[in-house]
């Protein structure tokens, strides 16, 4: 999920697949270690090593003599943002970034009207880490996400800033997800500069309209990287 995999990784990556489409349920059995050998065309340590992060992520319990079986999630339970990210389904993503665009439009356009200086100038100031780590070959994940709450706070709505912080860890999650697509903090990067660029204008359509398209391309690089296969090292 984070740009080029083991061999193992590329195998569990696409049993977390099978799970997150449903094709494999609570209680459902995965195939033996010889067989996922025999299935993805891999030695018997490779798939060994996919089960044991299957394992380690507690989507797989395995005992002896029932095999690996694929574990109940218990709603309650402690899943981490990164093993909530993996298992949302393709519409739940959808959905997610639907609720981004109506959000994050509106939150850039009254960033626009509203601002301070000192706002404004955090705005600037995310950019500007956002490059750095794009510059130095970093993930730029969390710098994203920081920016985008720079602008939803210069927004000075209350309600919009709640739900991107309530919802930040799986956004950048999500988003990491997009590491398997060629060029994609390159692209971000340049549709940030526009709506940053029309922040500081104040200019209020402007920043809603690259809000917009910088929201839409978002969801189009998320989803092409759900359904490429992932790429082996």
């Amino acid at each position: 999920m984070r740009g080029r995999q083991t061999l193992s990784g590329v195998v569990a990556d696409s049993i977390i697949r099978d799970i997150r489409a449903r094709k494999l349920g609570p209680g459902d059995h995965l195939p033996t270690l010889k067989e996922l050998s025999a299935q993805y065309d891999v030695g018997y340590g490779v798939a060994r090593e996919a089960m044991q992060q299957l394992v380690a992520l507690g989507l797989v319990d395995v005992r002896p003599r029932r095999g690996a079986v694929v574990r109940e999630i218990d709603s309650t339970g402690a899943l981490d943002d990164s093993r909530i990210a993996m298992l949302l389904s393709d519409q739940s993503v959808t959905e997610l970034y639907d609720l981004r665009a109506l959000v994050e439009v509106a939150t850039a356009g009254q960033a626009a009207e509203s601002a301070s200086e000192a706002q404004l100038e955090e705005i600037l100031s995310a950019q500007r880490a956002f490059d750095s780590s794009l510059r130095a070959g970093r993930a730029v994940y969390a710098a994203d996400a920081d920016l985008h709450a720079a602008i939803a706070q210069a927004s000075g709505n209350a309600v919009f800033i709640r739900v991107l912080n309530a919802l930040r860890g799986i956004l950048v999650e999500v988003r990491a997800q997009a590491a398997v697509v060629p060029g994609a903090p390159e692209v971000a990067k340049h549709e940030h500069d526009a709506v940053v660029k029309a922040i500081v204008a104040r200019d209020s359509h402007a920043a809603r309209t690259a809000m917009a398209k910088h929201i839409a391309t978002a969801k189009e690089t998320v989803m092409r990287a759900r359904l490429e296969p992932p790429r082996s090292s």
